[in-house]
């Protein structure tokens, strides 16, 4: 895969109260990237990002596009290296 590219691997019905819960995989590397993960009705609580190859550490911002405008269900990602890095992410949305 390539940056930019991510994955849904699952989801899970609801976790606390009225939040649910989306995990998979995102391609990142140093560029400002942004993964609509949902729809623009669904807000992102916040995200957990790991690093499969064990290198990068991840910048996220929550329901933004690359750019900075708000945008619900989309998530911006960069990480801090120039190759491209598989990471994990769990979102907790509603």
């Amino acid at each position: 895969m390539a940056a930019g590219d991510f994955t849904i691997d699952g989801s899970s019905p609801r976790q606390d109260g009225n939040s649910w819960r989306l995990q998979g995989t995102m391609e990142v590397d140093d560029e400002v990237r942004a993964f609509a993960l949902m729809g623009t009705s669904g807000k992102i609580l916040d995200i957990q990002l790991v690093d499969n190859d064990g290198v990068g550490v991840p910048w996220a911002n929550i329901n933004q596009i690359a750019d900075g405008t708000e945008t619900f269900g989309t998530v911006a990602v960069a990480g801090n290296h120039q190759d491209t890095n598989t990471y994990r992410y769990v979102v907790n949305y509603v």
